[in-house]
């Protein structure tokens, strides 16, 4: 049992290793979502944000949650500021996202 334990660590190390030969980082990304909705800026200003975000920190995933939208990045659908900050939760509960930038919240 030890050596099959052993065995697995040293293939998650060289996967690990590969991945970062790959793609120039080493580790996993943590995900970050953004909140669209509710800001004084708006929604297109929030979307170009978040995309400056992931295109200088690529240790982070960005993601994004309120309405649909073209940006490319992945986005939770969420129609208004109850229901985005209501998966928001949900989201940050279940592990699905490390963290959230929101604005006009009662945390």
């Amino acid at each position: 049992m030890e050596n099959n334990y052993i065995k697995q660590t040293i293939g998650a190390i060289f996967s690990d290793l590969a991945d970062a030969l790959e793609t120039g980082r080493l580790g996993s990304t943590l995900k970050v979502a953004v909140t669209v909705l509710g800001s004084e800026h708006g929604a297109d200003e929030i979307i170009r944000g978040a995309l400056l975000a992931a295109k200088q920190n690529p240790e982070l995933e960005i993601c994004l949650i309120g309405p649909a939208n073209n940006s490319g990045l992945t986005t939770y659908e969420a129609p208004d500021e109850a229901s985005q900050h209501q998966l928001m939760e949900e989201l940050l509960d279940n592990g699905v996202i490390a963290a959230c930038v929101t604005m006009h919240y009662n945390f």
